[in-house]
C-alpha cells in the first residue's frame, strides 16, 4: 500500500511534519519513531488512550429529559417509593481471643466449643440462647 506501518504505540501526537509515535519495546523500554503521513498505526493494548473516531462522535448520543404524562393510577399503586431498609445484621459475638489463638484455629479443623441443644422442651432451648446472647452481650436484659 506504499504507507508507513508503525507498531505498539503507546502515545500519538500528529503534526504537520507527520506522526510522532512512542512505541512500547521489551522490558517496559520506549521509543520516539517519527512517520510520514499517511501512516498505518497499530495500538499496543497497554496504551492508556481514549480512541477518537469521527465515526465515533458521530454515533455518540445524549441524555435528554423529555416531557411525559404522569401516569394512571393502577400504574402508580404497582410501584412504592420510600427510604431504603436496612439489611438485618447477624449478631456474632466479639472474639476474645489472642492473635496467634485465633491463627491457629484458622489452621486447623478444632471444633470453638459451642453446644447443641437437641433435647428439651422448646422454653429450655430458648433459655440457653438467651444466656448465650447475654453472655456475649448480645441483649441488654
Amino acid at each position: 500500500m506504499n504507507v508507513a506501518l508503525v507498531g505498539s504505540a503507546v502515545d500519538v501526537s500528529v503534526s504537520k511534519d507527520g506522526v510522532d509515535v512512542r512505541q512500547f519495546m521489551p522490558k517496559g523500554l520506549r521509543r520516539r519513531v517519527r512517520a510520514q503521513l499517511p501512516a498505518l498505526i497499530a495500538v499496543h493494548p497497554l496504551a492508556n488512550a481514549t480512541p477518537r473516531y469521527a465515526y465515533a462522535r458521530m454515533r455518540e448520543g445524549h441524555v435528554a429529559p423529555v416531557a411525559t404524562n404522569a401516569p394512571a393510577d393502577k400504574e402508580r399503586a404497582a410501584w412504592s417509593v420510600g427510604p431504603i431498609i436496612a439489611k438485618p445484621k447477624k449478631l456474632v459475638a466479639a472474639e476474645k481471643r489472642s492473635g496467634h489463638a485465633r491463627m491457629l484455629s484458622a489452621t486447623t479443623n478444632e471444633s470453638r466449643g459451642g453446644s447443641v441443644v437437641i433435647e428439651g422442651s422448646s422454653v429450655e432451648k430458648a433459655q440457653v440462647i438467651l444466656a448465650y446472647l447475654r453472655e456475649h452481650q448480645l441483649v441488654d436484659y
